[in-house]
């Protein structure tokens, strides 16, 4: 509606810009402050398109403030979503399970200033918070029927559109194994058979019950009787979790409720690996390993030369397993008029060093070796002539030291890596070489050695004495 002055009511220029400016005072009678927008701009266009808006904004101060409300609707939804009514909200659905609930959530998860609200304030806060709560509940029920739905995918893909089988009035923990554990995924022979006993252990133990039956006292007996019979170790553990596991694959197939877990709360804690330092292997050790057949000319196993020179070159050099079933022929090669192996775990080049091959290697006709080998393909291969893989090699090596009897933990392939790096410190190599040897060093610092490092080098991985006598390879 114009004015006198021929502007819309309430609006004027200000005095200093002259832009103009929407002004109101409440009502006679009414408190609270006035309302004041300024338009920014001197252009009456600009102005009359904008009133319009800035007019309805200011009916609602007015009208707030005739009603007694001393908040606006902006500050009690920032009330609403930064005090801890939110979040408790979000962390306990259905935590409002009516409107009449409303005040006495807001007085329990409210500040001082917040339960001091009342009249239309407080009304206006109980419907930004109903507001919210209405969300939250929609949100929890989305995620529920999410999940729902994701359990129905699993059960159809685990066991088809119609076999599922569905919870019985009595499920025992034999069932979550057959119906539960053994279907999610694949697992070894020996795995089924050792968990399959471990569930008629438990079942002997506490009675075969319905698997809801069971209490926390069951789970804590299964603890005690895995610590008695094995002590705190790795076999114990694995025995007590492996349980849970079965449990827990049941509550994920959907065939039971997690509500009805009674042993979710007693665990038993994974004990610490053993930090104590690898002492590599002990003399006797060594003489009794190297007095194997196969070094002695046996040619019974399916692959004797990848058994002769892996465990030589593990020996003598401290490489890992996987880089000697790695190489190929085509790894052996002379560099700056040294022969050299070039040792890689992974195809990436950061896992590549190039190292000289000590004489002892030499001397036992490791050159003789190389040259029946075919010059593109793997340097140690089967009859058939597939590779010898890392995971054969690693048997094989195991085998061989059950058969003789070697069976302390602290004498296997990986130990040799510690051995060599003990001898080639007690020699007096300094850090940076015996790193480049056992492959310790950087990424890449291998690819850059050349003809001095090479020397340096080999002069300490010549004098390597295992304190055993390895008679020569002889060729099949």
């Amino acid at each position: 509606m114009p004015t006198e002055n021929g502007l819309p009511q309430y609006v004027s220029r200000d005095d200093k810009s002259k832009n103009y400016q929407y002004y109101r005072r409440p009502p006679t009678g009414v408190k609270g402050a006035a309302f004041s927008r300024s338009f920014k701009t001197k252009d009456r266009r600009v102005m009359m398109a904008a009133y319009a808006a800035v007019h309805a904004e200011a009916e609602k101060h007015i009208a707030r403030l005739i009603s007694g409300r001393a908040l606006t609707d902006s500050e009690i939804e920032k009330i609403v979503l930064t005090l801890p009514m939110a979040e408790a909200m979000f962390k306990s659905p259905r935590a409002i399970a009516s409107r009449i609930d409303l005040d006495r959530f807001i007085d329990t998860h409210g500040d001082e200033r917040v339960r001091a609200l009342t009249g239309p304030d407080r009304e206006r806060l109980k419907e930004a918070v109903d507001f919210l709560n209405r969300k939250v509940e929609a949100g929890h029920l989305g995620a529920f029927e999410h999940r729902a739905d994701a359990q129905r995918k699993f059960m159809t893909k685990r066991f088809g559109p119609s076999a599922a089988p569905a919870p019985a009035n009595t499920f025992t923990l034999k069932d979550a194994y057959e119906q539960g554990w053994k279907p999610s995924k694949a697992r070894g022979k020996n795995t089924v058979v050792e968990v399959g006993r471990y569930v008629e252990e438990f079942e002997a133990l506490n009675g075969k019950l319905d698997l809801a039956a069971y209490t926390r006292q069951h789970w804590a007996a299964w603890r005690k009787d895995c610590l008695t019979k094995h002590g705190p170790g790795p076999t114990a553990f694995k025995r007590f979790s492996m349980m849970k596991t079965v449990v827990h694959e049941s509550i994920r197939a959907g065939l039971f409720e997690r509500k009805d877990f009674g042993g979710q709360d007693v665990s038993m804690v994974k004990t610490a690996r053993n930090k104590a330092r690898n002492e590599g292997w002990l003399q006797d050790e060594l003489t009794e390993f190297f007095g194997a057949p196969v070094f002695r000319g046996a040619k019974d196993s399916p692959h004797p030369d990848a058994d002769y020179w892996s465990a030589v070159i593990i020996a003598y050099t401290g490489a890992a397993i996987i880089e000697v079933s790695n190489m190929n022929t085509s790894d052996v090669a002379e560099r700056h008029s040294y022969w050299t192996f070039r040792l890689w775990r992974t195809k990436s080049k950061n896992s590549e060093r190039i190292i000289p091959i000590p004489q002892q290697i030499l001397d036992l006709g490791f050159l003789e070796y190389v040259r029946t080998r075919p010059k593109h393909g793997p340097l140690f291969a089967t009859a058939d002539g597939n590779r010898v893989s890392n995971k054969l090699m690693s048997q094989t090596f195991s085998r061989m030291r059950a058969d003789l009897g070697i069976t302390r933990k602290g004498a296997n392939a990986h130990s040799y890596r510690h051995h060599i790096k003990t001898v080639l410190a007690d020699l007096g190599a300094p850090e940076r070489v015996n790193d480049y040897v056992t492959g310790h060093a950087p990424p890449n610092v291998g690819r850059t050695y050349g003809k001095v490092e090479f020397s340096t080098a080999l002069q300490y991985l010549n004098r390597v004495d295992l304190g055993v006598t390895i008679p020569k390879w002889k060729p099949s």
